[in-house]
């Protein structure tokens, strides 16, 4: 995992460094590469490098460009990084969502709070990455679940549609697919249709409208219910 720590204060840089690198010792993680910058150009010029990181602790006060216009410039190289604020001040908690950011920890930081949050960062970081085998019989495909969209049942077929455009068709039944991804933000919402939660763009109705997707899927009446449930459920998480 790659981490990036951004503050203008070399205290509190190295006081996370060290929470952080504990964290890992700790966990028996392995943590490939960890950075340390004491403002926000100096970040942005790295990314600009295409270097990229799994996790960025922010802080949000900073002078220049501070850590509210920093991570909007993050979002334009990656929206998978996930932002961690490190602040004094709680007044920019709803500000901080405006850039998906990921949690926000109160300084001074401490081993009790960031536990849990890196806690919630691994598991993140295994849902973007897993890769899963569909199989069946001769037939095998391996997918990051980030890489679909919806799977959609056809007959006796179902067909993974993936960000690229891209679609994949194996003789598999879709119940099996809701199975192998139930931990990985998919819900059923038709008889027919498995879809992503991190790709809806909105809701209208009976139909779901999906990043990626030229077309709306529809929402099966009797799933309906677990379906919208489900979306409560994962919107909630992500503002934790």
């Amino acid at each position: 995992m790659r981490i990036a720590i951004c503050d203008d204060v070399l205290q509190s840089r190295t006081h996370l460094e060290q929470a952080v690198r504990s964290y890992f010792v700790n966990k028996h993680y392995t943590l490939s590469n960890l950075e340390l910058y004491s403002d926000a150009l100096q970040l942005l010029a790295a990314l600009s490098q295409k270097k990229y990181f799994d996790i960025i602790f922010l802080d949000i006060e900073m002078p220049g460009i501070n850590g509210l216009e920093c991570a909007e410039k993050i979002r334009e190289h990656s929206l998978d990084t996930m932002i961690i604020f490190v602040t004094n001040h709680d007044q920019y908690v709803r500000a901080a969502f405006s850039v998906e950011a990921f949690d926000y920890i109160d300084k001074p930081v401490s081993c009790d709070k960031i536990v849990p949050v890196l806690d919630r960062c691994l598991k993140k970081y295994q849902a973007l990455y897993t890769r899963i085998l569909f199989t069946s019989n001769k037939q095998h495909i391996t997918l990051m679940p980030k890489e679909i969209v919806y799977v959609e049942s056809f007959r006796k077929e179902v067909v993974f549609h993936l960000i690229s455009g891209a679609t994949y068709k194996l003789t598999y039944k879709i119940g099996d697919c809701e199975k192998q991804l139930v931990n990985y933000n998919f819900s059923r919402c038709h008889l027919s249709y498995l879809i992503n939660l991190n790709y809806i763009n909105s809701i209208q109705d009976k139909l779901i409208f999906l990043k990626y997707s030229p077309k709306p899927v529809t929402i099966g009446g009797r799933y309906r219910e677990k379906f919208l449930d489900d979306f409560m459920r994962f919107q909630t998480q992500k503002r934790r």
